[in-house]
Parts: C-alpha cells; structure tokens; sequence
C-alpha cells in the first residue's frame, strides 16, 4: 500500500475543490444570465434537471461503492486491479443501458439538440474513474484535475459564450470539459493498475451492492427536497422561497463538515479490511472531534451574523431569513455527525441497513413532523421539523454504532469547541451592535469570531483543535 497523507491534509485538498464548486456559480451566473437570458436559461435548468435523473440511475451508487472496494484492495496489487476492472465494466454497463433509454427519450424531445449534446454528460459518467482516485486516498491527483477542469470550463464560458443563441455552446462547454477530464484521470491509471481486464462475468456481481449505496442517496434526496414541496403545498411560495434562501447557506456550511467523509472513509475501509478494529475507532474518534471543532463554531457563527448578513445578501425583501438560518443552524452539527455514523461508518463497514433505517426513520419523523406543524408555523414549522428528525436521526445511528465507539467519550469531545464557540457568539453579537453597515459588520463579525474562536480553543487547552492546526501548518508549510 503506498503512503498516504495525513487526513486534514487530504481534507483540505478536498475542501479546496468543494469551496470552488461553491464558489463557481457566483462567478458565472451573473454572465450566463445576462448573456442567454430567462428563457434560455429556463431551458437549461430544465434540461439539466432531466439529464441529472438519467446519470443518478446510471451511475447509482458505484463512485461510493468503488471508493470503498478499492480501499478494502489496496494492500494488494493483484486484488485491486480485479476489484478496478469489474467496477469498471459494471458501471459502464449500466450507463451504456441508461443510455439507451436516454436516447430514445431524447429523439422524441422538443429540446432534441441540447438533450443530444448532453449525451456527452453521460458517456463522462460512463468512463469516470475518480472512485478509484479517493479509494487509494490520491486526492492531491483529484483536486488538481478537478480544479483545472472548473477553470477551463469558466474560461471556455466566458470567451465562447456569446448571445442568446449559443445555448447548445454553454452545454457543450459544460459537459465537454467534464469529459476530458474524466478521459485524463485515465493517463496515471497505468501506474496504478498493472494489467488490462476485459469484461467478466464477475463484473456484474457488483450490481447488487452498487444498488444498496443507491438507497440511501435516494431516501437523503427525498428528505431533503420534502420539506420544499410540503411547504409549498401547504403555505405559500413566499414561505418556499425564504426557506430555500436558509437552507441553501446551511448546506454550504454543511459541505465544508461532510467533505472529512471523502477523507475518512478509505481509511475506515482498510483498517475494516485487515481487521484493525484500534485504529478503527481512532479514525472514528477523530472524525467526531473534527465535527465539533468545525461544526460548533460555525453553528453558533450562523446565528451571531445570521441579521446582517441576510440583509445584504439577499436583500429587504427576504426579512424572515435570519431567524431561519438561527433556527436551522443546529443541522450543520447534526448532518455533520450523521455522516460520520452514516456514510464514513456504516456504508464502508458492510452494515447498510442499519443506515438506511436510521435515514428512512428521519424522513418520516421529518414528514409526520411537517405535516403537524407548518399549517402552524409556516416556514419555521418547516426548520423545527428538519432540526427535529436530524437530531433523532443521530440519535438513532448513536445507537446503532454503540458497540464500537464509547457516546460519553464522543460528547467529551464537544464540551470545549461547545463553550468556546457560545463565548464567540456573545463577543461577535456584542461587535455587531458598534457597526451600522450590516456587509461591513458581517465581515468584522466574522473575522474577529474566527480569531476569538481560536485563541478561546488555545486557551482552553484543546487536544483535537491542536491536532488538526499542527496538520494545516504542515500542509502550507510543503
């Protein structure tokens, strides 16, 4: 097995990615607008939205299966190239499949051209081998080219991208970019893999479990979308629309916590593998402390700059939102923690179903929840709900993860991030009331809590917080 790097520092590699992908549409949107139009624009969405359906069936859940197989191979050669290969034709088997029906969906669409370019999308899926990239933990390989691959795509946007009608030139850069990336990754493949394997029937036996890893994407999907179109049915758009403006910036935050899973999950698998339950539950421990470190302050932030900062992203008209985001801060611990159990322990370790319970159970809390309390409380009845069936939803994989992992020890470790990041709150709420301008009082709050958060971390003698700075100084100092 090669050497592999520290996990905050494969961690920021990733989050680097994830923090452009974020990033991205802030920078292009305001063009792409202006440039296609509404309807073009429209046009896209939509389009984009069917396509998504076709490569989710396609692909189904082989990128987080395969991250996982590979990892439990990679300590031998012979073994992993096998386990790559049959991945490999099973995936594209099934895409190849899902094809077929896309075209003849597409042949008889009214958007006949921009549905065939997006073909080019799914044929990308069909050769994607980035799984076997986070299984062997070569992240530093994946964050280059997936950088590289957004630049390309924002530069091809901007200089080929010229008028209302060069909508089919926007999707061609969008999925031909995809496409050659996907093809590069395929160049170091060979220093990797030391053989060519054809198509076996070994390869479908992968089928199977590839389904199982589909499920809970799917059930996460419908949890995440219900609280939408419940509200939507049950109040009024308004109420939509000031929820999705507060979701949308939780699940940013979100991203920033759930991005260690990438990180953690193949070294999970390996210690699974060769029967390292030590080390096992180290990396589990470690997991959980980083969610507190992070996922504390940024909780308590949310709801410190939550009034000045809704005023000037979004603008008057959305006044409603602050108390939203406040209320709905709390999922960032909650989500962070859930994908630590979840999808880093229970998914790598063969135990599936207890996972796809514990996400059935909160999406019927969730549902039971909503229907109880938005014809009340209307978008917030909504949050209450969400924070409600998370929170019974870690509960739930607390309990379900109990015979290796020890739940005081895991709550020991928030009590410091915990304090620490209350004590911020009060200072940034307190900074807040000297500053009229809300953009510049947004971004004094949030600086001078990241310095306060951190000195208050030192102070406090923090072990996990030491930890993870010692890795970052490291990472920048290469």
């Amino acid at each position: 097995m090669q050497k592999s790097n520290s996990l905050t520092v494969n961690y920021l590699y990733n989050v680097v990615y994830k923090v452009l992908t974020l990033i991205t549409p802030l920078i292009t949107t305001p063009y792409v607008s202006r440039v296609l139009g509404v309807e073009n624009i429209g046009i896209y969405n939509y389009t984009y939205s069917v396509v998504s359906y076709f490569v989710l069936f396609g692909v189904l859940g082989y990128q987080m299966y395969g991250q996982r197989e590979i990892a439990y191979t990679n300590r031998d050669l012979k073994k992993r190239t096998e386990t790559f290969w049959e991945i490999v034709w099973s995936r594209a088997c099934n895409v190849i499949l899902v094809t077929t029906i896309y075209l003849i969906f597409a042949i008889n669409s009214a958007y006949r051209l921009i549905y065939t370019i997006f073909i080019l999308e799914l044929i990308a899926n069909a050769i994607d081998i980035s799984w076997y990239y986070y299984g062997a933990e070569k992240f530093k390989t994946i964050t280059i080219r997936n950088i590289l691959v957004k630049l390309i795509g924002i530069l091809c946007i901007f200089f080929f991208v010229r008028n209302e009608g060069q909508l089919f030139i926007y999707v061609f850069c969008h999925v031909i970019v995809l496409l050659i990336g996907n093809i590069t990754l395929w160049i170091d493949i060979k220093k990797e893999i030391n053989t060519f394997i054809g198509p076996a029937k070994n390869s479908f036996r992968h089928f199977k479990p590839a389904v199982i890893f589909f499920i809970p994407q799917c059930l996460d999907s419908i949890y995440m979308l219900m609280d939408k179109v419940m509200l939507g049915n049950m109040s009024s758009m308004i109420q939509v629309g000031l929820y999705g403006q507060a979701d949308k910036i939780i699940k940013m935050v979100v991203t920033v916590i759930t991005s260690l899973g990438l990180v953690v999950s193949p070294r999970i698998a390996q210690c699974y593998a060769i029967g390292d339950e030590k080390t096992l539950k180290k990396y589990m421990y470690k997991s959980f402390g980083f969610v507190f470190v992070i996922g504390i302050p940024m909780m308590f932030g949310l709801v410190g700059v939550s009034k000045n900062f809704s005023s000037w992203f979004f603008g008057l008209e959305y006044d409603g939102v602050e108390t939203l985001m406040s209320l709905m801060s709390p999922i960032v611990v909650f989500m962070g923690l859930n994908s630590v159990m979840g999808w880093q322990y229970m998914m790598t370790v063969g135990r599936e179903k207890d996972f796809i319970k514990s996400v059935a159970a909160g999406a019927v809390v969730n549902f039971i929840l909503n229907s109880i309390l938005i014809g009340k409380y209307d978008a917030i009845g909504a949050v209450i709900a969400s924070v409600l069936s998370m929170f019974i939803m870690s509960c739930i994989n607390f309990k379900m993860i109990s015979d290796i992992i020890n739940v005081k020890k895991v709550f020991a470790l928030a009590l410091r991030p915990f304090i620490c990041g209350a004590l911020m709150l009060c200072a940034i709420t307190f900074i807040a009331k000297f500053i009229n301008d809300v953009l510049i009082g947004t971004l004094i709050q949030c600086a001078s809590g990241v310095i306060i958060y951190f000195l208050l971390e030192i102070l406090a003698n923090d072990k996990v917080f030491k930890e993870y700075i010692v890795d970052i100084l490291s990472f920048f100092k290469k």
